[in-house]
């Protein structure tokens, strides 16, 4: 009897661990600072120091292949520019929030030079994630890509991260316990172009400019996010 009770606590005690998770790091994500903060699981997506495009590649599947991209965007708007998120969290405790940055058609003409502003297509869709070493790394759709039926991205290695995990780390990428040091948040320039601008969809145009004014393709400072919106037919 002692013996079957030894083994029944043994075995709540390891369920209990398989059941403990990494406590959420949300530095720097649109959940920082909320009274009641979410996230969405993402068990496939490394560490985010590493692979920063697992947790843009989880939002880019979860807005096109899961909520739809006409469940973010709403039916009547106003302006060019449309801009949501979502914070996806890995089993490290990690957390990113991917940035979906909507570029609309030219604004509706009414006649006698009067226009309106509303949304009148889809010219462009830039999904783009901030790094913890403040890097943004950004992948940019375009009107044809986006009326095909693009494929999910890869996410991973595609193989889930066992739970609960060896160590839970910091947004990072250090371990959280034993941490001594307060990590500095990353900065993003007031001025610049970022690394990685997509190229005109037929490969001209002019360079972006800041503040997303002129040319194919423009840089926009969307919350602590620089992004590139590249549109066509303006």
């Amino acid at each position: 009897m002692r013996g079957v009770m030894l083994f029944l606590l043994t075995s709540m005690s390891v369920a209990r661990a398989a059941g403990a998770a990494c406590v959420p790091d949300y530095r720097w994500t649109e959940q920082e600072g909320k009274q009641n903060p979410e996230h969405k699981h993402c068990s496939q997506c490394r560490d985010l120091d590493e692979h920063p495009e697992d947790f843009r590649n989880a939002f880019f599947n979860h807005v096109i292949h899961e909520a739809g991209l006409s469940s973010v965007i709403p039916v009547l708007g106003l302006g060019d520019l449309f801009t949501t998120g979502e914070t996806f969290c890995n089993a490290h405790g990690q957390c990113a929030t991917g940035t979906l940055v909507v570029q609309f058609e030219p604004a509706l003409s009414v006649g006698g030079g009067i226009s309106i502003p509303v949304h009148t297509g889809i010219s462009s869709a830039t999904f783009s994630v901030l790094a913890a070493d403040g890097d943004t790394h950004a992948a940019t759709y375009y009107e044809g890509q986006l009326s095909e039926s693009l494929s999910p991205l890869p996410v991973g290695t595609g193989q889930a991260v066992p739970t609960p995990v060896d160590v839970c780390l910091d947004n990072l990428g250090d371990p959280v316990d034993g941490r001594t040091d307060a990590p500095v948040p990353p900065q993003i320039p007031d001025a610049g172009v970022p690394p990685g601008v997509p190229p005109a969809p037929d490969g001209s145009g002019d360079p972006p400019s800041g503040g997303g004014g002129g040319g194919t393709c423009g840089w926009y400072v969307v919350g602590s996010e620089v992004v590139v919106v590249c549109s066509i037919g303006v």
